[in-house]
């Protein structure tokens, strides 16, 4: 991956993770970190379905799961706990951002 796109890559990670505590982001840009191209492709199928009308939490849901075979290889050894704890945050915020729509 060039330099520039891999940069730009981490920038998003860095940005989609603000509101978790530091060694929650620290895991997520390890995990990224692994497998580039798979999170690239992620966020590029994510956003082609959400630009044909599908609400974020499933875009990302049907991509993610169609990926689930690589993402827990690349999240295998990882602390499952930390893990957990990351999903909950983010479907926490989720939950916040649909009632205050």
């Amino acid at each position: 991956m060039s330099i520039i796109k891999d940069f730009f890559l981490k920038n998003a990670a860095k940005f989609g993770t603000r509101n978790l505590p530091k060694d929650q982001q620290e895991m997520i840009m390890k995990i990224v970190e692994k497998n580039p191209s798979l999170f690239e492709k992620i966020a590029k199928e994510t956003k082609e379905l959400m630009d044909n009308g599908k609400p974020e939490m499933y875009a990302t849901f049907e991509v993610m799961n169609k990926y689930k075979t690589e993402l827990q290889d690349i999240m295998q050894g990882e602390d499952q706990n930390k893990l957990k704890q990351v999903a909950e945050t983010f479907m926490a915020d989720e939950d916040k951002n649909k009632k205050a729509e």
